[in-house]
C-alpha cells in the first residue's frame, strides 16, 4: 500500500500538462488509474501515445499497467522511454527490476532496484532486491536487505516470514 501510494503521488506531483485537450486526457488516464480503473487508463495512454504524446509520466504510467497485465516486452519499451526523460522518477526503477526478476536477469534487477532504494527507501524495495541477490547466492548482502524492510516495517509479517526462510 505504501508503495502504491508513493507511485500515485509520484504521477499526480510530476505530470508535466500537455496543451489542451491531450492535458484533459493525461488527467483523466491518471484519474483512472488512481480510482483502480486500470483497463480504462490503459486505453486512455495508449490513445494518448497513438496521437504523439511523447511524455515521461505518459510513458511511465503506460510502462507500469503493461507490467501490472504482464505485457513485460511492452511495459520494459515504455519504461526505458520513461527513463531517458525523467530519470529522477525512482519507480521506473522500480518496475524495470520488477521486469528483470521476472526475466531472471538478476544482476540488472540488482543495479535498478539498489537505484531504486537509493532515491526512495522502501520495505518492498529492500524485499525484491534481497530475492535477487539470493537467486545470485549472495546471501550475506540478500539477509541485510530482509533485515532493512523488517526495520522500515516491523510490524510485518510478512517480512518476518521471509527473513525465516531466508535462515533455513
Amino acid at each position: 500500500k505504501k508503495l502504491l501510494r508513493s507511485q500515485e503521488q509520484s504521477v499526480r506531483a510530476s505530470i508535466i500538462k500537455p496543451e489542451g485537450e491531450k492535458e484533459r486526457e493525461v488527467r483523466r488516464a491518471v484519474g483512472e488509474y488512481l480510482k483502480g480503473r486500470i483497463n480504462e487508463a490503459f486505453g486512455r495512454l495508449a490513445d494518448l501515445i497513438d496521437s504523439g504524446v511523447s511524455h515521461a509520466d505518459v510513458f511511465y504510467l503506460f510502462g507500469e499497467i503493461s507490467r501490472r497485465k504482464g505485457l513485460y516486452e511492452q511495459a520494459e519499451k515504455y519504461l526505458v522511454k520513461a527513463m531517458r526523460f525523467a530519470v529522477h522518477n525512482p519507480h521506473v526503477y522500480y518496475s524495470l527490476g520488477m521486469i528483470r526478476t521476472i526475466q531472471c536477469r538478476h544482476k540488472e534487477a540488482i543495479n535498478l532496484l539498489k537505484h531504486f532504494i537509493k532515491l526512495n527507501e522502501t520495505a518492498k524495495g529492500h524485499f525484491e532486491l534481497a530475492k535477487s541477490l539470493k537467486q545470485l547466492g549472495i546471501i550475506s548482502e540478500s539477509a541485510l536487505h530482509i533485515s532493512r524492510a523488517i526495520e522500515l516495517e516491523p510490524r510485518s509479517e510478512f517480512y518476518l516470514f521471509k527473513m525465516q526462510m531466508f535462515k533455513q
